[in-house]
């Protein structure tokens, strides 16, 4: 069972728990081995949870209201299976991401890819067994709609992009120090950055590389969904505040010509199509993803 945790007036202390044995109708017990992200009140809303659950990811920019410090993300330990150490498997420990790229060809599936620093590789230290792949079907990137100049519906949709890669990238950096070990004192993670490019093919106008010549930046809007509703729905949401356009290459190795479109994100305050893209302690950020689908917490 899982539950949402709602402090009044602090929405960045919202978060959802998994209930353990023991607990009662005046007190809650979290379940072996769970901790709370965020310090909650002595008393808050207690509301319990169904799926589909929605996550929200955007910048971090500064430590009020943050678990890992200031700007500092998440560790992670990658375990590759490949049956050649001595446990049939080798372990990346304290993994820092430092590019996310999003992915999306009409005729391929919807896919992801990224690059990470890790402090250390070393063999499993027991048997690595399979694990368990998850029974949600992947889904074709055509069923992704494109909004410019606003959401993904009405006057904005619009149906002439064939591919689009949006790249999240953070400059990382291993510090090495004399304190008597070969583990890195802190891998840090610095600058952020946002960028991405669009394939419009075919090309109807020159509209984009009209509004690249008019430095216009437009708000830009991807919704990529499995096209299921209830605790089967799956579906990625990437909402761009500005896309300072680039470039407007023209594409002609296809039958019809088609222009590349490749944008940079800048970081701000703004908002715009009722999307406010901000960190979790109020800083700036003009790119917000937002995933929905049974998973409680990350």
């Amino acid at each position: 069972m899982f539950v949402e945790l709602v402090d009044v007036g602090t929405p960045a202390a919202t978060e959802i728990v998994q209930v353990g044995s023991g607990s009662t109708s005046t007190s809650i017990v979290l379940a072996a081995g769970v901790a709370t992200r965020f310090a909650h009140l002595t008393g808050m809303v207690v509301n319990n949870t169904t799926a589909p659950y929605t996550h929200v990811f955007a910048l971090l920019n500064g430590s009020v209201g943050a678990a890992n410090g200031p700007a500092q993300g998440p560790t992670h330990c990658w375990t590759d299976r490949q049956g050649i150490a001595a446990n049939g498997a080798e372990q990346y420990a304290y993994g820092v991401f430092s590019e996310v790229a999003l992915m999306g060809s009409a005729e391929k599936l919807f896919d992801w890819s990224g690059k990470m620093v890790t402090a250390s590789r070393v063999p499993a230290g027991s048997a690595v067994g399979t694990v368990n792949v998850s029974t949600v079907v992947p889904y074709p990137s055509w069923r992704t709609l494109t909004g410019w100049g606003g959401p993904a519906s009405g006057g904005t949709l619009i149906k002439t992009i064939s591919e689009h890669t949006l790249t999240f990238s953070r400059a990382v950096k291993a510090y090495n120090t004399q304190q008597g070990s070969q583990q890195p004192y802190i891998i840090a993670r610095g600058k952020q950055s946002n960028a991405g490019k669009l394939t419009i093919s075919p090309a109807i106008d020159d509209s984009s590389l009209i509004a690249m010549l008019a430095n216009s930046q437009p708000q830009l809007q991807f919704v990529t969904s499995n096209g299921l509703s209830g605790t089967s729905l799956v579906s990625v949401q990437v909402d761009v505040i500005l896309a300072a356009l680039e470039s407007a290459d023209i594409n002609d190795s296809s039958e019809l010509f088609g222009f590349d479109v490749g944008f940079k994100i800048p970081h701000t305050a703004a908002s715009a199509g009722g999307i406010t893209a901000t960190g979790a302690s109020g800083g700036k950020g003009a790119v917000k993803v937002t995933l929905t689908n049974a998973i409680p917490t990350y």
